[in-house]
C-alpha cells in the first residue's frame, strides 16, 4: 500500500503539475468565456455518462476471481457504453443550447463526442495495473497519456486561439490514451457478453452512485451555467478546479490504492479496520491544512496561476478550497464499503447527501 501510494501520489502530482502548466498557458491565450463554454459542454457529457457508467473497472478490481470472460465482457460493455453516450450527446446538443443559451454549444458537443467514442475503445487490460497493485506501470501509462494531451492542447491553443483549442486537446488526449493502452499492455479484448449478469450484480449500484455523485458534485456548476454567462461560468469552473487541487491531488491517488488494497483485505476485518483508520488519519493530516492554506492565499494564487484578468475568481477560490478540504475527509469511506461488496450502502449515503444539497440550494435560490 505504501509503495502503491507513492506511485499514485507521484502520478497525480505530476499530472496536476502538467495540468497547472496547461491552465496557466491556456488562461493567458484564451479567455474566461472560452473556458466557460467548454465547461458547459463537459457538464452535459458528464451528465449523460453517469447514466451509462456501469463501473466495470471497479467490478473487476473487487472480483478476486475475475478471468478472461470477465475482462472481455467488461470491455464490450464499455465499448457499447461509449457508442450510446456518443449518440446521446449528439441528440442532446439542441437541448443544451437552449438551457445554456449558447448557440456555439451544439457543434462543440458534436466534436467532443468523438473523444467519448475513442475512450470507449481503450484496452480493458490496463485495469490489471491497479488490480495487481502494479502502480509503477500505471504511472508511466497515465503520465505519457497526460503529456501527449498537454502537448496537443498547447499546440492547438497557439494555432486556433479560441475554445476549439480546448476541444482539440480533449479529443486528442482521449485518442492518444486509447492508442497507448494497447501499446503498454498485451491484453487484446474480444467482444463477449458471457459475464453480463455477474458484472451487473455489482455494477447496478455503481450506476446509481455515479449519477448521484455527479449530480452532487456538479449541481453548482449546472446552476451557475444556467443563470449566468459563459464568462462567469468560466470563472467559477476554473476556481473550482484550482480550489480542489491541494486536497484532490492527495485524497484521489491514495483512494486509488486503497480500493484494491481494501479488496484484498476484505477477508480479514481487523486488518481492514486498522488500514482504514490509518488511511483516514493520513488523508486528514494533509488535505485539511492544504485546503485552508490555499484559501488564505487565494488572491496571490490567482494572479500567479491565471493572470490578472482572472482576479475576480479569488473569492470563489477561497470558499471552494475550504469546501474541498472538508469533503476529502470522507472520501475513503466509500472505497471501504465498496471493497466489502456494499455499493448499495454507498449509493444510499450519496442519495441522502444530494437530497440535503438540493434542499439547501432551493432555499438559497428562493431567498
Amino acid at each position: 500500500m505504501i509503495l502503491g501510494t507513492f506511485w499514485t501520489v507521484a502520478l497525480r502530482w505530476i499530472m496536476r503539475l502538467i495540468g497547472i502548466a496547461n491552465v496557466a498557458i491556456l488562461a493567458r491565450i484564451l479567455g474566461p468565456s472560452d473556458f466557460g463554454l467548454v465547461a458547459m459542454a463537459t457538464l452535459v457529457i458528464g451528465l449523460i455518462e453517469t447514466w451509462l457508467a456501469f463501473g466495470v473497472e471497479s467490478a473487476l478490481i473487487q472480483n478476486a476471481e475475475a478471468d478472461r470472460h470477465d475482462y472481455d465482457t467488461a470491455w464490450t460493455i464499455r465499448l457499447l457504453q461509449g457508442v450510446a453516450i456518443t449518440a446521446l450527446v449528439i441528440a442532446a446538443a439542441p437541448l443544451a443550447q437552449a438551457y445554456f443559451k449558447e448557440p456555439r454549444l451544439g457543434p462543440l458537443l458534436w466534436a467532443l463526442s468523438l473523444g467519448v467514442f475513442a475512450s470507449g475503445l481503450s484496452n480493458i487490460g490496463v485495469v490489471k495495473f491497479s488490480k495487481d497493485l502494479q502502480f509503477q506501470k500505471d504511472f508511466w501509462f497515465r503520465f505519457i497519456s497526460k503529456l501527449l494531451g498537454f502537448s496537443i492542447s498547447v499546440a492547438a491553443a497557439l494555432w486556433l486561439r479560441n475554445y476549439w483549442a480546448l476541444a482539440v486537446g480533449i479529443v486528442g488526449g482521449y485518442t492518444a490514451s486509447t492508442v497507448l493502452s494497447y501499446v503498454v499492455h498485451p491484453y487484446r479484448p474480444r467482444f463477449s457478453v458471457a459475464r453480463w449478469h455477474k458484472l451487473w450484480s455489482f455494477s447496478q449500484w455503481l450506476v446509481l452512485l455515479n449519477m448521484v455523485n455527479y449530480a452532487e458534485s456538479k449541481a453548482d456548476e449546472v446552476l451557475v451555467g444556467g443563470y449566468t454567462t459563459a464568462a462567469q461560468m468560466g470563472l467559477y469552473s476554473v476556481a473550482s478546479d484550482v480550489g480542489q487541487m491541494p486536497t484532490a491531488e492527495i485524497a484521489a491517488p491514495m483512494n486509488r490504492v486503497l480500493f484494491p488494497a481494501f479488496a484484498q483485505l476484505q477477508g480479514d476485518p481487523a486488518r481492514l479496520a486498522a488500514a482504514y483508520a490509518k488511511a483516514l488519519a493520513a488523508v486528514s493530516t494533509i488535505t485539511i491544512p492544504a485546503g485552508i492554506g490555499l484559501a488564505l492565499v487565494a488572491p496571490e494564487a490567482v494572479r500567479l496561476l491565471l493572470g490578472v484578468k482572472w482576479a475576480s475568481a479569488a473569492p470563489l477560490l477561497s470558499i471552494l478550497a475550504m469546501w474541498s478540504a472538508l469533503r476529502s475527509v470522507s472520501s475513503s469511506a466509500g472505497y471501504l464499503l465498496m471493497s466489502i461488496g456494499r455499493p448499495k450502502l454507498v449509493a444510499t449515503i450519496a442519495c441522502v447527501t444530494l437530497t440535503l444539497f438540493c434542499g439547501g440550494a432551493a432555499f438559497a435560490l428562493s431567498g
